[in-house]
């Protein structure tokens, strides 16, 4: 099924973490994507491409949001931490 209930779906849940305005994320390990939900559990959007180029996961492992308004992922197959920044709608 597609559509509006693909970001209810989760594939594999690896790792979540929630930012200092309760804003949730929930990083699927098997999709490769991070889901942002708001501090209400709404959809606020989905990011990630499975890879081992900048920005790309391969077997992403951990998520952790930071005071610096990051997002860090640990990747254990690229053997490497991304980190996002965080914008200020997210």
């Amino acid at each position: 099924m597609g559509g509006k209930f693909d970001e209810d779906r989760f594939g594999e849940l690896t790792s979540m973490d929630v930012d200092n305005d309760g804003n949730i994320y929930i990083l699927d390990g098997k999709e490769k994507k991070i889901k942002v939900f708001d501090s209400a559990g709404k959809f606020v959007k989905k990011f990630g491409e499975e890879g081992q180029g900048p920005g790309e996961l391969n077997l992403p492992v951990s998520l952790q949001v930071t005071l610096a308004r990051e997002i860090v992922i640990g990747d254990a197959s690229n053997q490497k931490l991304m980190f996002f920044l965080l914008t200020e709608s997210s």
